[in-house]
């Protein structure tokens, strides 16, 4: 395990240009021991807040709040970028193994006793604290985001609602990395005649992407940075087609990888989790916080502009 003192995802960043994160001495093995430090931290501040004698107030509960937890929330930062972009296998193994965790330190942070009593007292008086648009806003946002993450539910629901995140959290992470696999490891070999009328550069990256593969010829890799471009300009239909079929079907190119399966939990687990919001779809709980408000308003958007489009 990687010690504290010199973890340098607990460093001091403001002393480097821009504040910038230690990207170049930072390794997998310093993530398991900064996010128990900084969850431990993060819940420390959380039970100042809590335990505060006085009456809740913006100052108090829903500014000290928003500000809690700044060493999680650094030390998540560059995780999620990496996870997201560049996952070799020792910090794959970190991820699969740190899901779950960090899914329970969100429900930690939601059911903290005392906490949402306190912003939802400020939410409740709203109206006598005299703040400005900018501050409702955020009594608003954080009195929902506790809600929508189960902080009305009785201890029973509360459980079963933190079991499901969690389980999502673990097959999303899955989900995630077998679709990276397959972008990382399957590629589909094209001809030179099938490039033709392909720009340049891209035929070049093709050709660079076989020789670091010690592959003859071209190949096209499942990573968009490369297929968006060759479907954008590829005028071979057939070529497309098998590029095209490949990249939309990540995650299943191999038997050792079935997302399918993944999918089908997924969704059911989603269903559980709106049915526990008193939403009869995912679709419905996951667009009532948005713009569109509702599926419907959503589907009639896209019928709207796929002509067009």
């Amino acid at each position: 395990m990687s010690s504290t003192s010199n973890n340098p995802l607990l460093a001091d960043w403001s002393v480097r240009p821009f504040s910038f994160p230690p990207f170049e001495e930072i390794k997998a093995s310093h993530f398991k021991p900064a996010f128990a430090s900084s969850q431990e931290k993060h819940l420390e501040e959380l039970k100042q807040i809590a335990n505060n004698p006085e009456e809740p107030t913006f100052d108090n509960t829903i500014k000290t709040f928003d500000r809690a937890g700044a060493l999680f929330q650094s030390v998540a930062g560059v995780y999620n970028n990496l996870t997201a972009s560049f996952c070799p296998p020792d910090l794959q193994a970190v991820q699969t193994e740190l899901a779950g965790p960090l899914a329970e330190h969100h429900a930690k942070v939601t059911n903290f006793p005392g906490l949402f009593e306190r912003i939802q007292h400020v939410h409740s008086h709203w109206a006598s604290g005299g703040y400005t648009p900018e501050q409702l806003r955020l009594v608003e946002r954080f009195y929902l985001d506790f809600v929508r993450k189960g902080a009305l539910f009785d201890k029973e629901t509360q459980d079963k609602y933190n079991a499901i995140v969690k389980e999502l959290a673990e097959l999303m992470t899955k989900f995630h990395q077998q679709v990276t696999t397959d972008e990382s490891e399957v590629t589909v070999p094209v001809t030179v005649a099938e490039l033709e009328g392909v720009p340049a550069d891209i035929v070049a990256a093709a050709r660079q992407a076989a020789a670091d593969r010690n592959l003859d010829g071209h190949v096209i890799t499942l990573g968009r940075s490369l297929v968006e471009p060759f479907l954008t300009f590829c005028p071979n239909r057939d070529a497309r087609e098998r590029v095209w079929k490949a990249w939309t079907s990540r995650g299943e190119l191999s038997p050792e990888r079935d997302n399918l399966s993944l999918a089908v939990r997924i969704l059911k687990l989603r269903s559980q989790q709106a049915k526990l919001h008193g939403y009869k779809s995912f679709a419905d709980y996951q667009t009532v916080d948005t713009m569109a408000q509702t599926p419907e308003k959503v589907l009639e958007l896209l019928n709207r502009v796929w002509t067009p489009a």
